[in-house]
């Protein structure tokens, strides 16, 4: 089984415009049958009215499961999204706290083939020049909600956090953080924003791909 979480900056590569049949193509190569994706546009003019997540989860032969966060615009949303190839037992959509950005996640406990696991997809917020990080707050709330999940459990996402704050909460909270490197910005990186926390699951392999449809690269965990 493969896992993958990526922040596809609605399709649109630093410097660049959306192209979501781009950013579909670049989360097929992933070839994972579960993928986390944060800065999704459903009909959004930026990136042309394109449900990008129905998009992403056709080339990868996915169901998706998008969870809006905020408006953007006359009809449009913005938010997470889960690809899944296999079956999803039950979901739950919820809203982190949050004094900036509106921030979410997408639980879900999933079956792939003859493995039942919980999985979530989220976006934490990013830290405001001045301001303290609401991120270590939110990924505490977050894995509250998790406890109440059955095992193993696969946490994927931007988590706006480095290593020296992720490591030791996921720990604490049971979990392992897969230390994969920095994933942004994507023509070179330098900060490990991006996470995948298992528990439960064993790790067979880490790939950070070179990938340029977005100012983040992605990151696939084989398990």
């Amino acid at each position: 089984m493969r896992v993958a979480t990526y922040n596809i900056r609605h399709g649109a590569p630093e410097g660049r415009g959306a192209d979501s049949t781009a950013m579909a193509a670049a989360v097929a190569s992933l070839d994972a049958d579960v993928v986390a994706l944060q800065e999704v546009d459903r009909h959004v003019v930026r990136s042309y009215f394109v449900d990008q997540a129905r998009v992403a989860a056709q080339r990868n032969a996915a169901t998706a499961h998008f969870a809006p966060v905020r408006c953007m615009g006359p009809g449009g949303t913005y938010g997470n999204a889960l690809l899944v190839r296999g079956r999803t037992l039950t979901r739950r959509d919820m809203m982190l706290p949050s004094r900036g950005e509106p921030r979410g996640a997408v639980f879900a406990r999933v079956a792939i083939g003859d493995t039942e696991l919980t999985v979530v997809a989220t976006h934490l917020q990013n830290r405001r020049r001045g301001q303290s990080s609401e991120a270590p707050d939110q990924l505490a709330h977050l894995f509250d909600e998790l406890a109440r999940w059955p095992e193993p459990w696969c946490v994927m996402g931007d988590l706006n956090l480095r290593s020296d704050t992720v490591v030791p909460m996921a720990g604490t909270a049971g979990l392992t953080a897969v230390e994969a490197g920095a994933t942004f910005p994507a023509r070179s990186p330098r900060l490990d924003l991006d996470w995948i926390l298992l528990r439960g699951l064993s790790v067979a392999s880490v790939d950070v791909p070179d990938l340029r449809t977005s100012d983040h690269r992605p990151v696939v965990v084989g398990l």
